[in-house]
């Protein structure tokens, strides 16, 4: 009970899962690392999404009434589901908008799945490796991070400030040029 009230108060409080992986690369090594934060990560998403599916959706789909930009999302959510729930959890959103936004859209629960493991799993193993070096670095076990620690390190960087970002500016761009033709029409 103890644990779940302190995870609950941290994800409150830090609503990302990279601490927590990078904790239990550190902690438990790689492989095991890898495997509870892709049991905790993944399960508590699918958790979120059917909790905002089935508790949150006429109050979220009441605010979001008549909201030209929403429709346009809706569309495109039921046109291409996967690739607009990835490039959705590539966003710069707090995890919790990630997860009880995709609910409320006409996704199902298998592109949601989907998603949640083609977007989460190789940040699990990312964040776990990085933190499985990092634990070695303040044991003293090794001397210098690794070359591949470094890389992805910059990887890291790149993708976060440069990939993922173009990625949601374009699917936005698209869906408001989209917006743009109607209102010509």
């Amino acid at each position: 009970m103890l644990q779940r009230i302190v995870n609950s108060s941290f994800f409150s409080c830090f609503p990302t899962c990279t601490a927590v992986e990078t904790a239990a690369g550190m902690a438990f090594g790689v492989k095991k690392g890898i495997i509870a934060s892709s049991i905790g990560k993944m399960g508590g998403a699918i958790v979120a999404f059917l909790v905002g599916r089935y508790l949150l959706f006429s109050f979220v789909s009441e605010k979001l009434e008549d909201n030209e930009m929403m429709d346009l999302v809706q569309e495109s959510i039921k046109e291409q589901p996967v690739r607009v729930a990835l490039v959705w959890r590539f966003s710069f959103l707090p995890e919790q908008v990630k997860t009880f936004g995709l609910s409320v859209l006409p996704l199902s629960l298998r592109h949601f799945i989907m998603a949640v493991v083609l977007h989460g799993f190789p940040f699990t193993v990312l964040w776990s490796c990085m933190g499985a070096e990092a634990g070695a670095l303040a044991r003293g076990t090794i001397s210098s991070p690794s070359a591949l620690f470094k890389v992805l390190v910059v990887g890291v960087y790149i993708f976060g400030f440069f990939v993922s970002p173009s990625m949601v500016a374009l699917w936005v761009k698209s869906l408001k040029d989209k917006q743009k033709g109607r209102k010509r029409e």
